[in-house]
């Protein structure tokens, strides 16, 4: 029983170890993408700032494409199961749209260098890697879609259909981490709350 008990634990720590790395180098090629641009980086400057040889690189992902997609899907996934959250919890659907700005806003902001990244040069991806991410984004825009319907006034609907008022929502958002500075005069939430504000006056839900 003792000896199961510390392979177990072994095992453990391995696993740990082996997600611990493999997200350092995420989070150093996410960064990396963003200053140098995806082609303008290496596997060796990845290796470089993750401080690990280049071996390691590719004994935790195949190729730099399929880094840049783990990038991408990560950003992706997280964003989704937050939205799917937000509209499985029991606030009326005012404040599900208004939790799902924010913290949309929130995260871009904070998850800078990858949310940019995957923005930017997801155009890099092979196509049937591309393809995976767009369905993925199709998935979490729908949850988003779904809610506006909900919510935009009839009349405000006939001029600006949910489909491309959540368009312009995503491309709002998205367009804040090409001027965003940690260092600037307004945090991320406080932004994300002026964002709110400025998008529901454009659709009218205020």
């Amino acid at each position: 029983m003792a000896v199961l008990e510390a392979k177990n634990l072994i095992k453990k720590t391995k696993s740990k170890r082996w997600s611990k790395q493999r997200q350092n180098i995420i989070s150093c090629a996410g960064k990396l993408f963003w200053q140098k641009g995806y082609d303008g980086t290496s596997v060796q400057d990845i290796s470089d700032a993750a401080k690990v040889n280049k071996a390691a690189i590719y004994y935790y992902f195949e190729n730099k494409s399929v880094l840049l997609y783990e990038i991408s899907m990560q950003i992706t996934e997280q964003l989704t199961n937050q939205a799917q959250e937000i509209i499985n919890s029991n606030l009326p659907p005012e404040k599900k749209f208004e939790k799902l700005i924010k913290n949309q806003v929130i995260w871009a902001l904070t998850h800078l260098y990858n949310t940019s990244t995957a923005l930017l040069e997801r155009r890099s991806l092979p196509p049937k890697l591309l393809n995976v991410i767009i369905a993925k984004r199709s998935q979490y825009e729908n949850i988003a879609r779904d809610l506006l319907e909900k919510l935009l006034p009839e009349e405000k609907a006939q001029i600006i259909s949910p489909k491309i008022a959540s368009i312009f929502i995503f491309g709002l958002i998205f367009s804040l981490t090409q001027w965003f500075k940690q260092s600037g005069e307004f945090s991320a939430e406080e932004i994300a709350s002026k964002v709110y504000l400025f998008i529901i006056d454009g659709i009218g839900l205020h």
